[in-house]
């Protein structure tokens, strides 16, 4: 299998999660790479060539430097327009530019939510209130991450959420990307919205539960699964 990576020089960005006894979990973020002008043509060109027999794509992480917020949307915006959809995770300043240009599927966590917005969610309520003013704003799909406590998920067909069992903590490592990652599968496979939530939340748990990535038997996933409470009313808080 050939992949489509654009190579560039420097070093690969290095993230460490430090979990404590107690669950709390402390994130250092080094940066990554300086991305060219050369470069970043190389990727659009890439990247648009893969539109034209690609449906759905993931753009998440932060923003390395030399790529701007506003390219950032115009990529998202461009793969929009075409038809295609957007599986958006990022934070700050490229989260909120990013929203702007109404990707299909946002999936920020409850503090990168309270970021946005500029104040503290500190109930079901206030994320609630919050991701329905996104969803007006032109994001489709809005997506709630809450660690532990499970995933909120609203669309025109209104609110679901989901808690997944209690797992023993190993590492958060990836948590997000693979709750995205359950979210694509599901979408690919056209499955129901209770459905998709609780596969892509059973994912995120087994991925917190162990090191490194990747599931070698999905009778671990299902198992799980089984055990992730769907609600479609939610309450608030």
């Amino acid at each position: 299998m050939t992949d489509k990576f654009i190579r560039v020089k420097g070093a690969s960005r290095i993230n460490v999660k430090i979990v404590e006894s107690s669950g709390q979990v402390s994130d250092l973020n080094f940066p990554g790479a300086t991305i060219t002008a050369d470069e970043i043509v190389k990727f659009e060109n890439t990247l648009f060539a893969l539109a034209q027999s690609h449906q759905i794509f993931v753009i998440a992480g932060s923003l390395p430097q030399g790529v701007s917020p506003e390219q950032l949307a115009l990529w998202i915006e461009t793969l929009q327009k075409a038809g295609k959809k957007v599986f958006f995770d990022s934070s700050n300043i490229a989260l909120a530019a990013g929203v702007k240009a109404r990707p299909y599927l946002i999936k920020p966590n409850d503090e990168e939510l309270s970021a946005l917005v500029g104040q503290t969610l500190s109930s079901t309520h206030d994320i609630k209130s919050a991701a329905e003013k996104l969803q007006q704003q032109g994001c489709e799909n809005v997506v709630i991450s809450l660690g532990e406590k499970g995933v909120l998920w609203l669309n025109q067909a209104g609110w679901i959420e989901s808690t997944p069992p209690k797992m023993t903590v190993v590492s958060t490592v990836g948590a997000g990307d693979t709750l995205v990652a359950g979210l694509c599968w599901a979408e690919l496979n056209q499955w129901s919205k209770a459905q998709s939530l609780s596969f892509a939340t059973a994912l995120a748990a087994l991925a917190v539960s162990q090191i490194g990535v990747g599931v070698e038997d999905i009778k671990q996933v299902q198992a799980i699964q089984e055990s992730v409470q769907i609600r479609s009313q939610l309450i608030n808080g």
